[in-house]
């Protein structure tokens, strides 16, 4: 859950136009790596960037159903049809640095599924399941190292000096 949060903030900041709303149910915890939060952030970018609406809006949402967690992630876009999702999914079918095909493996590495479920003219549904993990801070222990470094964004160094130390931080380009 807290990671999702923390995505959905990010990306917020990055796209300050678009209308990014949450319904993330608390407590949700999965089982996998710190990867995952690219597949998160990719399928939230490619939520806005691929919407051609001065305001795109995308709502995000987090509900854990039986045994597994499932995430939404849906646009007011212009849809992507059944065809035009599997064919992404194929390695090598479009021009992004990350694409469907390398989320769908990152979600398949830890037993997840990810699907279109609904789409049309005005926007699309992406949905992401995973089996719920054993222990409750699973992939939060994994990555709280990396809170501060965004996986596949470029990103430049800026250096603050104090009586102490020399701490080095990461800034997200836009």
């Amino acid at each position: 859950s807290e990671t999702i949060r923390k995505e959905a903030v990010l990306a917020q900041e990055s796209f300050g136009k678009a209308s990014i709303t949450t319904d993330i149910e608390e407590g949700i915890s999965i089982e996998g790596t710190p990867i995952l939060r690219a597949a998160f952030d990719n399928l939230i970018t490619n939520a806005v960037e691929h919407n051609e609406s001065p305001e795109p809006a995308v709502a995000i949402e987090l509900n854990k159903n039986d045994s597994f967690a499932e995430l939404l992630i849906i646009d007011d876009g212009p849809g992507l049809s059944q065809e035009e999702f599997v064919s992404n999914l194929e390695p090598g079918n479009h021009t992004e640095a990350m694409g469907l095909s390398i989320v769908n493996k990152i979600v398949q590495q830890v037993n997840g599924k990810l699907e279109v479920v609904g789409t049309d003219s005005e926007g699309t549904k992406i949905r992401v399941r995973f089996p719920l993990a054993e222990c409750d801070d699973a992939i939060e222990q994994q990555s709280s190292l990396l809170d501060n470094l965004r996986l596949f964004a470029p990103t430049t160094p800026t250096v603050r000096t104090n009586k102490d130390s020399m701490l080095t931080h990461f800034k997200r380009f836009l």
